[in-house]
């Protein structure tokens, strides 16, 4: 069994929201790459808020965080400290600092999500594709999904958190295993919905 996590806010009235812009480790303005299943050894970035977007509120465990106007999987070290056993060579946390003005929080990394995969029951699911041939079938991207259905025979047991392939934005998918430990655990800011509900 699978759901995505979504970037959406658990209590939006009352949890913080980053908006900002990102740097590497060199100072450079940086694409968000975290979506791409490459590994940044030992790399640190930045992100400097955006003092017009980011919504005051409480600091959670994930902490729902867009840059460049596309979102980033960003955890507290609480939250890590749960999830390194399930997530084993499957993400790579990568170093960050979050500037405010003169404040600088250190308290979260960046989840970099290595494994992607191309596992969605195409005949099952419905999704728009971002082209089509004359005999109108689907190819690219996959622009838009509607309900989405997963063929378990296409993922590796083990995996308990991964990208869905063929979306230029990430979409996370998590086991039922990791989902039940970060709901067992308490763990604070992860919004979850179950795949048939899932629109995008």
């Amino acid at each position: 069994m699978f759901h995505v996590l979504t970037y959406e806010v658990e209590k939006p009235k009352f949890d913080v929201s980053i908006d900002g812009v990102l740097f590497d480790q060199n100072g450079i303005l940086s694409p968000n790459v975290f979506s791409l299943g490459n590994l940044f050894h030992k790399s640190t970035f930045t992100i400097r808020v955006d003092k017009e977007w980011i919504e005051i509120g409480k600091y959670r465990d994930r902490l729902p965080t867009k840059v460049q106007t596309s979102e980033l999987l960003v955890l507290s070290f609480r939250a890590i400290g749960v999830l390194e056993h399930f997530v084993q060579e499957q993400i790579e946390f990568v170093d960050l600092i979050i500037v405010d003005d003169d404040t600088k929080n250190i308290d979260y990394k960046i989840c970099n999500i290595v494994n992607i995969i191309d596992c969605v029951d195409y005949n099952s699911s419905e999704v728009e594709f971002e082209s089509y041939n004359i005999d109108y079938e689907g190819f690219g991207d996959i622009y838009r999904i509607e309900s989405l259905v997963i063929d378990p025979r296409k993922v590796p047991p083990h995996l308990n958190i991964f990208l869905l392939d063929r979306r230029e934005d990430a979409i996370i998918i998590v086991h039922e295993r990791l989902k039940k430990a970060i709901e067992e655990a308490g763990l604070t800011g992860f919004v979850f919905v179950k795949l048939k509900d899932f629109i995008c």
